[in-house]
């Protein structure tokens, strides 16, 4: 079950994370981040989409220079267990995180899973 949210130097969003529930409503002004947020989550599930900086970079100076999505996943005592030691977390936590740009050039496009 997908638990929270993060986000880090994506278009307008410098650093924000979020807690998710079962159900979830995006409410704000025009070019308040609705879809940022979502294309954000889009480009985590879907490898059809490509960051391109002039669009998807940091709107403004960016705090550092990663780009990065991140899920993280609330899980099953089955599916904790069926994770290598080294991925687990407390809770029976699972994160996955994307970047879209990062200084280390091998993280590009890349998705990692990490305690």
């Amino acid at each position: 079950k997908l638990h929270q949210m993060s986000i880090h130097n994506f278009r307008g969003i410098h650093d924000a994370s979020w807690n998710l529930f079962p159900y979830n409503l995006l409410v704000g002004p025009n070019n308040a981040g609705k879809s940022t947020v979502i294309d954000a989550k889009g480009f985590l599930e879907n490898d059809g989409f490509k960051y391109k900086v002039d669009r998807d970079g940091p709107f403004v100076a960016p705090i550092d220079t990663e780009s990065w999505a991140e899920l993280e996943f609330a899980l099953t005592e089955a599916e904790d267990e069926s994770l290598k030691e080294e991925y687990r977390l407390p809770d029976k936590r699972l994160r996955l995180r994307k970047y879209f740009k990062s200084s280390d050039t091998t993280k590009d496009g890349t998705i990692f899973a990490y305690a």
